[in-house]
């Protein structure tokens, strides 16, 4: 597998930040494109945790958004 991240949206609040990127490569051979969502966790402006979410944009936006 490989694949190329390119961030597409960066939003932060407090201690929470969430990056979203377009995800393109080759898996088993064959082309494809996802969207990568990764939420971190801030903790004196060092990263505490973070989680990763494929596919789930739109959903993860509106949360941002709130």
């Amino acid at each position: 597998m490989s694949a190329k991240l390119t961030p597409v949206t960066c939003v932060e609040q407090e201690d929470t930040g969430i990056v979203i990127f377009k995800a393109e490569g080759v898996f088993n051979g064959t082309m494809y494109e996802n969207e990568l969502v990764m939420v971190f966790r801030f903790e004196q402006e060092r990263v505490r945790s973070f989680r990763e979410y494929v596919g789930v944009t739109s959903h993860l936006l509106a949360i941002a958004k709130t």
